[in-house]
């Protein structure tokens, strides 16, 4: 997906969620330029079926992304990661390429 395709997508989202993050419903922050620091309410966009999720590739016609804050996309990331387990899903990761 190109730079310019996903900044339309996540000024879209923005709107659509009412500048409010998915998952937790804070009111985030659209990015500007780059920084080191995030914020943690920096708008993020967030999949839906993450890249270890069977489902991956295989949803079409529905909605596959959201943005949720970087608190809570970090969050769902290690708690997957706990979860399943990171060398499983390093593992599936190698097959899915």
């Amino acid at each position: 997906m190109g730079r310019e395709r996903i900044k339309r997508q996540k000024h879209r989202l923005f709107i659509e969620q009412d500048g409010r993050c998915y998952y937790c419903g804070c009111e985030m922050v659209m990015p500007e330029g780059h920084t080191k620091r995030q914020p943690a309410n920096l708008a993020t966009l967030e999949h839906l079926d993450d890249r270890f999720s069977p489902l991956r590739g295989k949803m079409f016609g529905q909605r596959r992304h959201v943005l949720a804050c970087v608190t809570c996309n970090g969050q769902r990331g290690r708690a997957r990661e706990i979860e399943v387990g990171i060398e499983v899903l390093r593992e599936r990761s190698r097959h899915a390429a």
